[in-house]
């Protein structure tokens, strides 16, 4: 729940984190890589005209998390922002800021190269002479974001 408090800050653009409590936003799982595949078919299946999204990433063989979004990643280029492949799962960016092709959790199918958003989403130690990092997934989770409605009751 604290990681979604700061998703949902940073969406907002705040100084500070929501509290856990205070969230303004729900977080709905519609897509696990252990119960649903790792592949782009599951992908496209589950997650099709589906948004906004947030994509949380458990790098194999490491202990990083990654965090890939529309939205929190602040793109510089918004016309490649989210590009569509048949064979491709997540696609952000022209170039590959972010790209899972089939079987995302073999063979290093994933890999970031940083250019249409701000940030680079791996420590710089990962990247090869091509500026380009490879990477397999051990789970990743894909949730829609709303805000959350509140309803108010008057008292009589």
């Amino acid at each position: 729940k604290a990681p979604a408090a700061e998703i949902a800050s940073w969406v907002d653009r705040k100084d500070n984190t929501y509290s856990v409590t205070n969230n303004p936003y729900k977080f709905k799982l519609i897509l696990r890589g252990t119960r649903d595949g790792f592949t782009a078919n599951s992908f496209w299946r589950l997650c099709n005209m589906q948004t906004p999204l947030v994509i949380v990433i458990k790098v194999k063989d490491t202990d990083e998390i990654l965090v890939q979004n529309s939205i929190l990643s602040r793109v510089i280029d918004p016309k490649h922002a989210i590009l569509c492949f048949r064979n491709y799962g997540p696609h952000f960016g022209e170039g590959y800021d972010l790209a899972m092709w089939n079987n995302f959790n073999k063979d290093k199918n994933c890999w970031n190269k940083q250019m249409s958003y701000e940030k680079r989403i791996r420590n710089v130690t990962t990247y090869d002479n091509f500026n380009r990092s490879s990477f397999s997934v051990d789970e990743y989770e894909i949730f829609q974001i709303s805000k959350k409605t509140f309803k108010y009751y008057n008292e009589k």
